[in-house]
C-alpha cells in the first residue's frame, strides 16, 4: 500500500512543480520575451527608416540640391539707417524706450563694433542694467516682438550686490543685442 501512495505523492509533487514552472513562465518569462521581440521589431523598423532617409539624403546631395536658406530668402526686416553709427543710435534709442516703458533705467550702453558674416552685417550694443525678474522678462519679450528683430548675443544675469536695499532692482544684467542689415549697408 505504501508503494502506490508514495508513487501518487511523487506524481502530485511533480505536477505541483510543473504547475509552478508553468506559472513562472507565463508570469515572468513570456512577457519579457514578448517585450524583447517587440523591441527587436521596433529596432528593425527604425533601421529600415534610417536606410530610407539616408538614401534620400544621398540622392539629394548627388542632385546638388542644398537646403541652406539665404539671408534674403528669410525676408525679415533689416535695421534702417545710412551708416552703422545711425543704426547703432537707433538701436540704442529703441532699447532705451522699451526699458523706460518697463520701468528700467539702463546703467550703461556701449556701441559694439559691427560684425560681418556672409550676406549680413550685425550692428550691436552692450547694455547693463538692474531690474527685477519681471521687468527683465518684459524687456526681452517686448524686444523680441518688435520689428526689426533683435538678436541677443549674450545675456548674463546675477544677483545685484545691493538687492536687499533696492527693491525692484534685484538682478544685475548684462547683454549684447544685435540688429541685422545687409552687408552692403542697405536697409
Amino acid at each position: 500500500m505504501t508503494a502506490p501512495a508514495d508513487l501518487l505523492k511523487k506524481i502530485a509533487a511533480l505536477a505541483i512543480l510543473g504547475a509552478i514552472l508553468l506559472l513562472a513562465y507565463a508570469g515572468l518569462f513570456a512577457p519579457i520575451a514578448s517585450q524583447l521581440v517587440d523591441t527587436g521589431d521596433k529596432i528593425e523598423e527604425q533601421r529600415v527608416e534610417l536606410g530610407r532617409l539616408t538614401s534620400a539624403l544621398n540622392e539629394q546631395q548627388s542632385d546638388g540640391v542644398t537646403n541652406e536658406p539665404s539671408i534674403r530668402a528669410l525676408n525679415f526686416t533689416m535695421l534702417e539707417g545710412g551708416s552703422d553709427q545711425i543704426r547703432a543710435a537707433a538701436l540704442q534709442a529703441r532699447v532705451n524706450t522699451v526699458a523706460a516703458d518697463e520701468g528700467i533705467r539702463l546703467s550703461s550702453v556701449t556701441v559694439l563694433p559691427p560684425r560681418a558674416d556672409d550676406e549680413l552685417r550685425l550692428v550691436g550694443i552692450e547694455v547693463q542694467l538692474q531690474a527685477s525678474l519681471k521687468q527683465l522678462q518684459g524687456l526681452l519679450f517686448t524686444l523680441e516682438a518688435q520689428q526689426p528683430p533683435l538678436f541677443v548675443g549674450m545675456l548674463q544675469i546675477g544677483r545685484a550686490a545691493d538687492s536687499n536695499v533696492r527693491r525692484g532692482r534685484e538682478l544685475d544684467a548684462r547683454m549684447t543685442l544685435f540688429g541685422a542689415t545687409t552687408k552692403s549697408g542697405g536697409g
